[in-house]
């Protein structure tokens, strides 16, 4: 970590990536707790939410669109 890090908000891109690498789980705890103490929370649960929608509707999506190949 870069001296000043701690002091600068995320991008929206840098929170994106940090809840990608959370739902994966891959995210290191060094990483999650930077994030737990220097991140605004507000980001986190829009973007998490967000994603969240988002794979819900491919999900839902594809399921359909299997149905529909297979004559169901």
């Amino acid at each position: 970590m870069r001296i000043g890090d701690s002091e600068k908000p995320h991008s929206l891109r840098d929170v994106a990536m940090r809840v990608l690498a959370a739902v994966i789980n891959v995210q290191s705890s060094k990483n999650q707790a930077h994030d737990f103490e220097h991140g605004p929370p507000r980001r986190f649960i829009i973007v998490g939410i967000v994603a969240t929608l988002t794979f819900v509707a491919l999900t839902y999506f594809a399921v359909q669109a299997v149905l529909k190949a297979a004559g169901l």
